[in-house]
């Protein structure tokens, strides 16, 4: 495989129809930082690595190989946001979240963490100016500066000696959840540009839909306000409605698009050119044999079609791949499960890139499907949907395949021509694919 010399590890501005995916920002060195030799010597590591492996069984595949292991305490850590040179952490049994210096992805630096007052972080991402972040809790959602971590040339000795920490800028308080429904939680954050205003989407777990906020204010003054709930006013068919949902930029129709996973009510899509008012693109009822709680969902084009892929989380658990290239009429093309003698165990987040589906997959590890070599007809394409590569799970004693056995890699997320798979326990492992090129700083997850 070519691997091309790059010299620069900064992440592009892409703008398009009005969404933009703004650049980090470059201030995230380590000292002597010398990109050009760090990605000489990611090329060394991986020279050998192959796109495509012999087999695909439950040993790590030949065409991924780890390079480095981000280790943090024994309490659960779950989702993982990058941006530039910097990986977060969700601390969902602690609070708050890591913030980890990987601009020399082989040699990846703890800097220092968020410690939020409550003691739970069901999600952690970058805001799009890629200096802040959003950290969901029970009932709050909290704007964080991460800038007091990017100041160049920082260690953790320097970190711990200067008593530096991310600091809270705003806590937005969600309100009470509707009658009939007892809890509610900031379980799945997404965040987006759109039309130069930065927006906050939630999936608050309580059957309300979407709800959307908006920034407002410059630097300290800043502060998220509710503008609405996408899809409120929708008939409800479940105890918990969306859990995750993700924003791309449509390249059929030049349009931003929320994908929303319905939970036990299916999928939707709506235009979010104007997030304040959304327009609706697809329902898609849970049906068929993956019944389940759909847990994630994300779309994209190949070749001419669009696909999207959705996973349940809880029931039977199954990654499906669905043509809806015309919104109005989605169709089930393909759907794969890791074990059909166990198909309860969950699956979990999701990634597409250049044509590639990461899934991570809890007890199972994680595993790559190329889905431009997918045959999209209808249900017969499930012969064709067959993982391309695959990472062990770190097995623990005592672990067992089951419905709510929640534990191993619970998120993936692709940076630089690297994937980065989190384990809830071990850490985030640091992991060279002979189809990527390290990096590149196009080969990077957009959602």
């Amino acid at each position: 495989m070519s691997r091309s010399l790059l010299a620069l590890l900064t992440l592009a501005t892409l703008v398009a129809a009005g969404c933009v995916t703004p650049g980090s920002v470059d201030k995230s060195s380590l000292p002597n930082v010398d990109a050009k030799a760090i990605v000489t010597k990611l090329q060394g590591l991986l020279a050998s690595v192959p796109c495509d492996a012999k087999t695909i069984d439950e040993k790590t595949s030949e065409n991924l190989k780890p390079i480095a292991q981000i280790e943090f305490d024994p309490a659960t850590h779950g989702e993982i946001d990058l941006r530039g040179d910097y990986l977060l952490s969700a601390r969902y049994q602690q609070g708050g979240f890591e913030v980890v210096n990987i601009a020399d992805p082989a040699n990846p630096v703890k800097l220092g963490f968020y410690q939020s007052k409550e003691k739970t972080a069901y999600d952690v991402k970058w805001m799009p100016d890629n200096e802040s972040a959003v950290v969901g809790h029970g009932r709050t959602v909290e704007l964080v500066d991460v800038g007091p971590l990017m100041a160049p040339g920082l260690t953790p000795e320097k970190v711990e000696a200067l008593n530096l920490s991310p600091t809270l800028v705003f806590e937005y308080k969600y309100p009470d959840p509707p009658a009939g429904h007892e809890s509610t939680n900031m379980h799945m954050l997404t965040t987006a540009r759109i039309a130069g205003t930065d927006w906050v989407f939630i999936a608050p777990n309580d059957d309300t839909g979407i709800a959307l906020l908006k920034l407002e204010g410059e630097g300290k003054d800043r502060k998220l306000t509710a503008v609405r709930h996408i899809g409120d006013d929708q008939p409800s068919g479940g105890p918990l409605g969306p859990h995750d949902m993700s924003v791309v930029m449509d390249e059929i129709l030049q349009k931003p698009v929320l994908y929303v996973a319905n939970g036990f009510e299916g999928w939707r899509a709506y235009d979010v050119s104007d997030p304040a008012k959304p327009v609706q693109l697809a329902t898609m009822p849970n049906f068929g044999t993956a019944q389940g709680y759909t847990h994630t969902i994300l779309g994209g084009k190949f070749g001419s079609k669009r696909l999207v892929a959705t996973i349940q989380e809880v029931g039977m658990n199954t990654l499906t791949i669905w043509d809806a290239t015309d919104f109005s009429k989605p169709v089930p093309v393909a759907q794969w499960q890791a074990d059909k003698t166990d198909p309860t165990t969950p699956e979990h987040n999701i990634q597409l890139l250049d044509g590639k589906l990461y899934v991570s997959h809890y007890t199972k590890g994680m595993y790559v499907f190329d889905l431009k070599k997918l045959d999209t007809t209808p249900i017969a394409g499930t012969l064709s949907l067959k993982p391309m590569a695959h990472f062990a799970a770190v097995k623990k004693e005592g672990m067992a395949a089951g419905p709510v056995n929640f534990a191993n890699v619970w998120d993936v997320f692709v940076h630089r021509g690297l994937v980065y798979v989190n384990d809830v326990q071990a850490g985030t492992s640091v992991v060279g694919f002979g189809c990527l090129t390290p990096g590149d700083i196009t080969q990077t997850s957009v959602n």
